[in-house]
């Protein structure tokens, strides 16, 4: 589950929270080993915001194991070149942004609202997964954006800070690299993003699940 998974105890589709960044509306899918749809699965998802930084008020949930308040918070930097100010430190003490979890309908598929995710120093803009039948886990995962969707995101929108130069890649060589995503081709990792007239984004991925 790694450092910042949180379980509200809940299901809230909108989990924007007020936050800035470019607007998103998540879709998955969730199949069986047959391809067929998986109604009444518990999606749990959980990612930073647009800085980078997680929520971390654990008084509003169920911590995981290896939950690490002061990692999510930023208190302790997860890198020399990621730190927050006091201020946004606090903010995520008392916070629950981009954390939530939905049941999916009769297709399979699963709802959230939410807004782009920032990155962090070593890994790229990503969102955390888990997935859960009758009190069962049945995957932990993770899932990436495009290099091409992330840069033009932090080159074009005033929310995502950082130079673009800097950022960690999931597959552009010739610059830092997510080792987190392993495995060939990393494409598998990649979830896929269409943008809306408003300026919003529809990411969306089919998730196969071996039961």
């Amino acid at each position: 589950l790694g450092p910042c998974y949180l379980d509200l105890g809940q299901f809230r589709e909108d989990i924007s929270d007020g936050e800035a960044g470019v607007p998103i509306i998540f879709a998955f899918q969730v199949l069986d080993k047959n391809c067929k749809p998986m109604p009444g699965l518990a999606v749990h998802i959980w990612h930073t915001n647009c800085k980078g930084q997680y929520s971390a008020d654990n008084t509003k949930g169920t911590p995981g194991a290896g939950w690490s308040p002061k990692v999510c918070s930023g208190e302790t930097p997860l890198t020399a070149t990621t730190t927050f100010p006091a201020s946004e430190v606090q903010r995520a003490y008392k916070s629950t942004w981009h954390r939530g979890a939905t049941s999916t309908d009769m297709e399979g598929v699963a709802y959230f609202k939410s807004c782009f995710p920032g990155w962090y120093g070593g890994r790229t803009n990503h969102v955390h997964f888990r997935f859960v039948q009758n009190n069962r886990e049945l995957l932990v995962t993770q899932l990436g954006f495009s290099d091409a969707v992330c840069d033009e995101i932090h080159a074009k929108h005033s929310d995502y800070t950082g130079k673009i130069q800097d950022r960690t890649m999931l597959t552009i060589s010739g610059r830092q690299q997510d080792t987190t995503f392993s495995g060939n081709p990393k494409d598998q990792w990649i979830m896929d993003a269409y943008r809306n007239s408003d300026g919003s984004l529809t990411i969306s991925k089919t998730i196969i699940l071996n039961v």
